[in-house]
């Protein structure tokens, strides 16, 4: 009967069919977040930035094909979940250009890839993931000579672009700190048996060739260039 089907989990609604319990979603567990950018370049740079990141893709169903893509203002949600849920981000590989570098990589990049490189300067974790972009580990003149080239729009996409098949590296960090090592990991989260909504499942994203932090999303980014145009006119 109905009541033997009952298996106590807020987010199914139990039901007997000829004698067969059956469970379909009560409407009641999701999961959402926001993906954040990760650096502000307001001042001397902080970490992490709460600006958002459009048209990133979620994938629920793990095939590397997006199940949903973060709206204007860097949220995605899942409704109607059950059973064990695993999120993870889809790789971005823009055509002809890196995706959605909305013009914020430059040659300032490059000199703070060099000056980091023989020590002039301390970047921090993730300011040398955006500046390793040629995915060896390490920073060096390589990696400033491939963000110059960008810059001036001698290549389409860096090394680790290709190699990975994203202009993007995406990371969970629990608990962000900074200045020190940020603690992030992979971009997944994994939930056995889910058994309530589930809310502020963030993730960070770092745009590869990106030092400064100045990325911002494309109307904003614009808007910010239109003011320097008018403040210099």
């Amino acid at each position: 009967n109905a009541n033997s089907c009952t298996d106590g989990d807020v987010c199914t609604t139990d039901a007997c069919s000829s004698g067969t319990c059956v469970h379909v979603p009560s409407g009641a567990c999701g999961v959402g977040g926001t993906v954040f950018y990760y650096r502000d370049v307001a001042g001397a740079g902080s970490e992490p930035s709460s600006k958002p990141v459009p048209n990133v893709g979620i994938d629920r169903t793990q095939d590397a094909v997006a199940d949903a893509t973060t709206d204007s203002l860097g949220t995605y949600a899942f409704d109607n979940l059950f059973g064990n849920v695993a999120l993870t981000t889809v790789a971005k590989l823009g055509s002809p250009r890196a995706s959605d570098h909305n013009g914020a990589i430059s040659g300032t990049d490059a000199a703070q890839i060099a000056r980091a490189a023989v020590g002039l300067v301390t970047l921090s974790t993730n300011q040398r993931i955006a500046g390793d972009v040629t995915g060896n580990g390490t920073l060096s003149a390589l990696d400033a000579s491939q963000v110059a080239q960008f810059a001036a729009e001698l290549v389409n996409h860096f090394a680790v672009a290709t190699a990975t098949g994203s202009d993007w590296r995406f990371l969970r960090c629990d608990a962000y700190a900074f200045p020190g090592d940020p603690g992030c990991g992979a971009p997944a989260y994994n939930f056995t048996s889910l058994s309530q909504s589930e809310t502020g499942k963030n993730f960070y994203a770092v745009l590869y060739g990106d030092v400064t932090g100045n990325w911002a999303p494309a109307v904003l980014f614009t808007s910010a260039k239109a003011n320097e145009r008018e403040i210099f006119a």
